[in-house]
């Protein structure tokens, strides 16, 4: 837990979405800490992570193989309280959670997180999510108590 400026107490923040978001995410983690609130985005840069990467198919998928495991165990943390999603529109659908980050959410649940949506909840994934208690924030944090005493800020895109 972290204190945030205004004295209140905040557990661990773990920013997910579609690797294509990958600049948003670092950003949405940025604005978090800022108010205090500890956030973490997935490690697209990390070099062990990088030199997974490759062109060739299997490579490929040793790189999301990788990436995904490394932000599950940052889900699985002791230290987080729940995951942010960030569901930007992506291929034309408002409200975009791909395979992995739906993957994502599903660990937070099952492991008791809390889980918090960008934008609006997307239609094929609206049972589970509303059973879930999943929470749309929107943008603009502040107008929210998703995280009890956060300070205003906007996470536009």
């Amino acid at each position: 837990m972290k204190t945030g400026t205004d004295g209140s107490q905040h557990g661990r923040v773990v920013v997910c979405g579609s690797m294509a978001f990958e600049r948003e995410m670092a950003h949405v983690a940025s604005l978090l800490c800022d108010m205090g609130v500890p956030a973490i985005s997935p490690d697209f840069d990390d070099p062990a992570v990088i030199a997974a990467r490759s062109s060739d198919v299997e490579g490929y998928r040793a790189y999301k193989r990788e990436v995904s495991m490394r932000h599950f165990n940052k889900i699985l943390d002791p230290r987080t309280s729940g995951v942010l999603v960030a569901n930007y529109e992506k291929h034309g659908k408002p409200g975009y959670i791909g395979p992995n980050t739906f993957a994502e959410i599903s660990v937070a649940f099952a492991h008791g997180r809390q889980i918090w949506l960008l934008n609006e909840v997307p239609e094929h994934y609206e049972d589970e999510l509303t059973a879930w208690g999943a929470v749309v924030v929107g943008s603009n944090l502040s107008a929210h108590e998703w995280i009890p005493r956060v300070s205003p800020t906007s996470i536009d895109k």
